[in-house]
């Protein structure tokens, strides 16, 4: 077997990734000495996630190891926060991590985790609603006898408009004219949000929208054994740390330690906070339901003059 080692480390790392992803595993598996710092190098010389995932997965079962060497291998993880790949990536890649975890002693778990959990926050301006004068504190009797008036006549770019300045897009995707769904991941994807609800069942959830709160998009109040608390929505959570969106206009988040956790409570309000249109006429109201109902479409009937 000790040939077979030399023969095949002596390959690696090869010129090209489809000899080094069939290296990688087999150096893994025999026990290699080397093919950890190998690799470890081979992560850091890739700009293709896809490359870096593989080693990561192959690594993840190598068993000789330095600590300088764990610590690089599970801040990796934290630098792959940003990589958006398929729908069940972010899953994908903290399995990978969670199996790494397990091959270790239980005392070395946490701080490791820390390592791999660690936010990397982007600088980013802290978003600002434009100032505007209070006009009403809307209900649902006050605006249901307009409804109808959402069909027809609407203004399309005041409707666009208020979808920015309200800051819709900071929690929610919205696809609109151009087809691409961009905006935050807080709240529900609101591209068909026109067709599943009415006008009326729309303006509900803006009204109230902590009435009726989705598991999916619950938010979740942490009292800590020293008697603090914390509160955010869910976005991980394992044996080991808890990580919670704390604001969900700039995507702030906090990691939690799961053994400092003694309570775990639902929260029963949404973290879309209420009066987002109380600085708005009874026609803005109406433009804005009519730029979520029609999809963000200028086309559609609502809008032709």
């Amino acid at each position: 077997m000790q040939i077979g080692i030399e023969k095949l480390g002596k390959q690696y790392p090869a010129k090209s990734f489809a000899l080094n992803r069939e290296l990688c595993q087999l150096l893994v598996y025999l026990g290699a000495p080397d093919v950890v710092e190998k690799t470890l190098a081979l992560m850091d010389q890739s700009d293709e996630p896809a490359e870096q995932i593989w080693y990561a997965l192959c690594l993840r079962e190598a068993g000789t190891w330095t600590p300088a060497q764990r610590e690089h291998y599970f801040s990796w993880f934290a630098k792959m926060q940003d990589y958006h790949g398929g729908n069940s990536s972010k899953k994908f890649l903290a399995r990978i991590r969670d199996l790494a975890l397990e091959k270790l002693p239980e005392a070395d778990r946490p701080a490791l985790l820390a390592l791999a959990e660690k936010v990397i926050e982007k600088p980013k301006p802290a978003p600002l609603m434009p100032a505007r004068p209070f006009v009403k504190n809307w209900t649902l009797p006050d605006l249901e006898p307009a409804l109808a008036g959402v069909n027809q006549g609407r203004d399309f770019n005041r409707g666009k408009k208020l979808f920015g300045e309200l800051l819709c897009a900071q929690c929610h995707l919205f696809a609109g004219t151009g087809g691409l769904a961009k905006g935050g991941a807080v709240g529900p994807d609101l591209t068909a949000v026109g067709s599943r609800f009415s006008a009326h069942d729309i303006l509900a959830k803006i009204l109230d929208p902590s009435k009726t709160i989705s598991d999916q998009y619950a938010s979740y109040l942490f009292t800590m054994k020293d008697g603090s608390m914390v509160g955010g929505q869910v976005t991980e959570e394992n044996h080991y740390l808890v990580t919670v969106i704390v604001d969900p206009f700039s995507g702030a988040k906090q990691n939690i330690p799961a053994g400092n956790i003694a309570k775990k409570e639902k929260s029963p309000v949404s973290l879309m906070p209420p009066g987002l249109i109380t600085t708005l006429s009874q026609d803005e109201v109406l433009d804005l339901l009519a730029y979520l109902q029609n999809g963000g479409n200028e086309k559609a009937k609502a809008f032709a003059k």
